[in-house]
């Protein structure tokens, strides 16, 4: 048995000739905290709808580790948040997510 037997998402990889996409390992988990501790954006302005990025850097990276885990701990068929690594020169330079409910309709 392999990881893939009980969560085939962890194989999935979207590929481009420049960019790979695909659920964040552990190391790729820390490349994330470590960009997101550095800062993501002009401290200026706010992107998001949540200010996490105004946090202390450890915490910015912390939460980046347990987003990403709660996540994964949530996911249902009807409600789920998948979020990729992007890759890039076997870098890890982002992330990008999608998100749905009841995608398939109700039952």
């Amino acid at each position: 048995m392999t990881l893939l037997t009980h969560w085939p998402l962890a194989g999935l990889r979207l590929t481009t000739p420049r960019l790979e996409l695909r659920l964040p390992n552990l190391d790729d988990l820390a490349a994330l905290a470590s960009l997101a501790a550095e800062g993501v954006h002009d401290p200026a302005v706010q992107p998001f709808t949540v200010a996490w990025t105004d946090a202390a850097p450890e915490q910015c990276a912390r939460s980046v580790l347990q987003y990403h885990w709660r996540c994964w701990g949530e996911w249902q068929p009807e409600d789920w948040e998948l979020n990729l690594a992007v890759v890039r020169d076997g870098s890890v330079v982002g992330t990008q997510g999608i998100s749905a409910r009841e995608f398939f309709g109700p039952p």
